[in-house]
């Protein structure tokens, strides 16, 4: 409420309608939102002309009662949501010449409204003949505002999909989207189709999310910021117990970094599936003691800078490390985001580690340091995997790869190979964070390298050696960092990737984990080695230096994590291919003790080989 500038209240007449609204509802102690700090003028409906708009809804509760059947819209195609939904969320928060995209466009609803408002759209459906179909209506829908709406038909997950969709942006002058709205199948409730990758068939919710994630994930950068993601969908059923798949979906949504701005929840009236059966849902829910599905969610996310505000507090006090230091070696060149780097960092695939989680410190125009940030993120396995695949496709100019986790997750990032250290999100830690990134900007400016370059540099090296007696990617494939094995020598199936399971096992016989510790980690980096690698299915080679008497007391003192060792010092570096051809390989006898045998290792892998051509030329018969 105003005030006058000696402090008392104004008179009656002076009082604002709305200052006078919200005085009374601060008086009956109803919750008041906030003013916002700043108002984004993103949509046709804004601050100043809001009372032009009464068909706007801004109430959390939406009772919609039956489909709109305006224009060309359809309510044949089962599963599809009514056109009131994309009318109110387009009208909301876009402007006429924006553009809108619906990943998952079914009989084309989205764009049919978009067309009808003045919008330009996109729409991805991934059955063919429905595509068609819905062209179809959309074209036949008038089109007074001379827009365009473009059908993509492929699957929402692919990157080659989200690459037809820049290229329609770019064919208009334009790269980026207004406006995303995902209405998915809700799991298994309905099955539009056989396709194994219609999200409709996968296995498990957790499936559903990560494949859903995927597509969240992979059209993060075409939306606009401060821009909105419209995400509707319900819940459902499952062996008797109600799946709050809703919730899930939304908590797979924030994690790709997008803030949860509203949850609206909106009746279903005229279900086709209860429609005229009223009597035998409520007999059901009765016997059942449930409650009958009667709503769904209408989430709106918005693309905010919410999800980096710790980096940016890093990048912060690394400037103020910097300026202390006088040493002028942080630039506005020095910090990057994912985003900005998305495909030099080789981005794809991934569900989780999303671009606006990335963090590097760059040096020389070449990538040095890595900050992942995984707060708020569920630390599943998929997680863990995604992070070590990540690692494993970065540059070999990276020399630490840091993560940002909340304390209760360090003991398990730790264990990933290539995470250097695990660091929580609060002032203490990030003030570390930054200055370990001034330290590898400081060491990396002067010409030196850590122990992880070392490492990287060493695995280079041999993979030159091997290269003189196998045949990379056919005898074996080279990890050059985190993702499992280093080397995966020899498939066991010829006709399947290195990584695929092969009857329970791994697709190889010899896996090869090399390990350069300069700075006295054995004990650290030799249980990486047992608990990921050792007794999975096949030989487990560790290549181990620079310090041998270090590592021959360590497995006395903590036990054998590999089946067999080729322990090196640091002179064998430069003569590595007649070390791997002539040095005798130890093979792990009993638990602590070493046992030469009277092989070398490539002499070990060819005898391998031998063994398993007749295998090959068996299958190729």
């Amino acid at each position: 409420m105003s005030h006058n500038h000696n402090g008392k209240q104004p008179l009656s007449e002076d009082i604002d309608i709305w200052d006078a609204e919200e005085e009374e509802a601060r008086s009956l102690e109803y919750w008041i939102q906030p003013e916002p700090e700043e108002v984004l003028d993103i949509g046709e409906v804004h601050a100043k002309n809001w009372k032009d708009y009464k068909d706007i809804i801004t109430n959390s509760l939406w009772i919609i009662g039956s489909r709109s059947r305006k224009g060309t819209h359809t309510g044949k195609y089962h599963g599809n949501f009514v056109p009131q939904i994309p009318y109110q969320a387009i009208r909301r928060f876009t402007k006429p010449g924006d553009i809108v995209l619906d990943t998952f466009l079914g009989s084309g609803t989205t764009l049919i409204e978009s067309r009808r408002l003045g919008r330009h759209g996109i729409g991805i459906e991934l059955i063919e003949s429905i595509a068609t179909d819905a062209e179809e209506l959309i074209e036949a829908e008038e089109n007074p505002h001379n827009t365009w709406q473009k059908v993509i038909q492929g699957d929402s997950t692919s990157e080659e999909t989200m690459s037809k969709v820049r290229q329609a942006l770019a064919m208009q002058g334009r790269h980026q989207v207004q406006l995303m709205i995902m209405h998915p199948p809700y799991h298994d409730i309905i099955k539009f189709s056989e396709d194994p990758h219609d999200l409709c068939n996968t296995q498990t919710v957790t499936d559903f999310l990560e494949a859903f994630k995927k597509v969240v994930y992979r059209t993060y950068d075409l939306l606009e910021q401060n821009h909105f993601l419209v995400v509707v969908i319900g819940d459902k059923y499952s062996n008797s117990e109600w799946v709050p798949l809703g919730f899930q979906t939304m908590e797979a949504v924030q994690s790709v970094g997008y803030a949860l701005k509203s949850i609206v929840v909106k009746n279903m009236e005229g279900n086709r599936a209860k429609r005229n059966l009223q009597n035998l849902w409520r007999q059901r829910a009765f016997r059942g003691n449930y409650y009958i599905f009667k709503h769904e969610y209408v989430f709106f996310f918005q693309k905010t800078e919410k999800i980096i505000e710790d980096l940016k507090k890093v990048t912060d006090l690394a400037n103020e490390i910097d300026a202390r230091e006088e040493l002028n070696l942080i630039q506005n060149s020095s910090f990057a985001s994912g985003e900005a780097l998305k495909q030099q960092l080789n981005m794809v695939g991934y569900s989780s580690i999303s671009p606006p989680r990335i963090l590097v410190l760059k040096h020389s125009g070449r990538i040095r340091a890595v900050v992942v940030n995984l707060t708020g993120i569920n630390l599943t396995r998929i997680v863990e995997d995604e992070l070590e695949d990540f690692i494993s496709e970065l540059p070999d100019s990276v020399v630490d790869v840091s993560v940002l986790a909340e304390t209760d997750k360090k003991t398990a990032l730790q264990k990933i190979p290539g995470v250097s250290q695990v660091y929580s999100p609060d002032e203490r830690s990030l003030e570390q964070l930054a200055h370990a990134l001034y330290i590898v900007r400081k060491a990396t400016g002067s010409g030196q390298r850590k122990g992880r370059a070392e490492a990287v540099a060493f695995a280079s090296t041999l993979n030159k050696a091997f290269e003189t007696c196998f045949k990379r990617n056919e005898d074996y494939e080279w990890r050059q960092r985190g993702k499992g094995i280093g080397f995966k020598f020899f498939k066991r199936d010829p006709n399947i990737a290195f990584d695929a399971m092969n009857e329970g096992l791994q697709n190889f016989l010899v896996g090869i984990e090399t390990k350069w510790i300069s700075g006295g980690h054995e004990k650290e980096k030799a249980p990486q080695i047992r608990d990921n690698y050792y007794n999975k299915g096949f030989d487990l080679i560790a290549i181990v230096g620079h310090n041998v008497r270090k590592w021959e007391t360590f497995i006395r003192e903590q036990g054998n994590f590999a089946d067999y060792y080729l322990l090196l010092s640091k002179a064998d570096k430069k003569s590595l291919e007649y070390v791997i051809q002539n040095r005798p390989l130890l093979k792990a006898y009993g638990n602590r003790d070493l046992q030469e045998t009277n092989s070398s290792l490539v002499e070990f892998l060819k005898n391998k080989q031998i063994r398993l051509e007749p295998q090959h030329s068996q299958e190729t018969k």
